[in-house]
């Protein structure tokens, strides 16, 4: 057990310790500073829980483009993927990969239904 607590229940508890035992004793600009703290503790840990479902999705469109093999290939960690396969994509678009075909695996025109 040693990924407990991880790195949004380490996140959740700061905040939640910032506004229950720290905020209510303060007043004035500390305590606007502390609320500011505590809003951007919150921003991050909320961006950290969609981010992972976000990029397993981002995964599964490439995979579903390129092939699973392929996406695995293209890098070791999630991000280096993500970056690898956008790139690629990128060049494929500009070099006129998908003109003759704009409804085909890159943008089905059941996306606009």
């Amino acid at each position: 057990m040693a990924d407990r607590p991880n790195r949004e229940e380490l996140l959740a508890a700061a905040e939640e310790t910032l506004r229950e035992a720290v905020l209510p004793s303060l007043d004035g600009q500390a305590k606007y500073a502390a609320l500011m703290v505590a809003a951007a503790l919150g921003t991050v840990r909320r961006e950290i829980d969609a981010g992972a479902g976000s990029s397993r999705r981002t995964l599964d469109a490439y995979a579903g483009l390129y092939g699973e093999d392929n996406v695995h290939r293209s890098g070791q960690t999630v991000e280096q993927r993500i970056t690898a396969l956008s790139r690629d994509l990128a060049s494929e678009i500009r070099a006129g990969a998908y003109d003759r075909s704009l409804l085909g695996p890159v943008l089905p025109f059941s996306k606009f239904r």
